[in-house]
Order: structure tokens, then sequence, then C-alpha cells
């Protein structure tokens, strides 16, 4: 078995790798070929068998129906999604952190955990670009954000510090 270990600022940089699938498609192409008389691999399909108890030919039956019986079955590696149209967002507007960066810079910093350009942030946050484009100046100068190139756009995402900063801000004070 193939074993990879990779982070996650790895994987978005991945743009060609072993497919995911990989195993399981050789494993039922080597079940497919013990009813055609192929027994190179006898021992493990025994072993298979024994175990995989019910799984029987109605789920092979699903898989056959998506595998080639040979050949090369294409997987796409896209990169992680920048959008966030699923996900509920804690409102940092109200709380203490706002208080001391101002509304916007703090909702700012909370959705700057996946890297996002200058237009798509001020998309999300329904701002024009040149005044977003301040707000994130700042927060990289003070060290919350960072920034890279990438093509013909900048990417800016969190800090640790920035991180740090905002999950303290999210705790109450103790009484």
């Amino acid at each position: 078995m193939i074993h990879l270990h990779f982070t996650a600022a790895d994987l978005t940089r991945v743009r060609f790798a072993v497919s995911p699938l990989m195993e399981t498609v050789a494993s039922l192409r080597t079940l497919a070929a013990r009813r055609q008389g192929r027994h190179l691999h006898r021992p493990w399909i025994d072993r298979f068998a024994e175990r995989a108890g019910r799984l029987r030919e109605r789920d092979l039956d699903l898989l056959r129906a998506l595998v080639r019986p040979e050949g090369y079955i294409p997987d796409f590696l896209v990169p992680r999604g920048l959008g966030r149209l699923w996900e509920e967002h804690p409102e940092q507007t109200g709380s203490a952190l706002a208080g001391v960066l101002g509304h916007t810079r703090a909702a700012l910093l909370a959705q700057l955990d996946l890297p996002m350009s200058t237009t798509q942030a001020a998309t999300q946050m329904a701002l024009s670009a040149p005044t977003l484009s301040v707000h994130l100046q700042a927060l990289r100068a003070v060290g919350l954000l960072t920034s890279r190139r990438e093509g013909r756009q900048v990417l800016y995402s969190r800090t640790e510090l920035g991180g740090r900063l905002l999950s303290e801000a999210g705790r109450r004070p103790d009484a």
C-alpha cells in the first residue's frame, strides 16, 4: 500500500499526483480477472473474499459501471476552493477586536483563513477593491496578514499571529 504524507499547504500546491483511486481500481480489476481464469493474485482474492463478507455482485456492479476493464481512469485534481458559499462564519464585528481594529478589519482578518485576492475578498465583504486594499495593507504592515504572488494576482492570508489574535479575541475574559 502506498502511504503519502503531506501537510495541507503541500497539497494545495499539487499539480499532479498518484490517483487516490489507483488501489481501488487495481483491486477491482483483480477481482474481475478472477472470472477470466487468471490466478496470479489467487491468495489475495481468497483472503479478500473471506473478509469482504457481504460485498458481493450487487456492490461491485456499481464500481464496474464506473471503471473500464483496463486502461487509464482520469482523475482531476483541482485547487482548493477559495469561496465560502456554504460555510457559516462567526460575526467579528461586535467583538472587542473590532473595537481595536475596526469592524471592517476585524471581519477581513476573520475571512482570510483561506488565501484570497483583493478582488475576491472585496466581493465577499461587499466593498470596493481599492478600499479593501487599504485595509489589507494595514493588516499586513502589522504582521497579521501575509501576501504572496501567484501568477497575476496577489493572495493574502492570515498569519499565525493573526489567527492567535482572532482566537483570543473570541474568548471571554475570566471573571
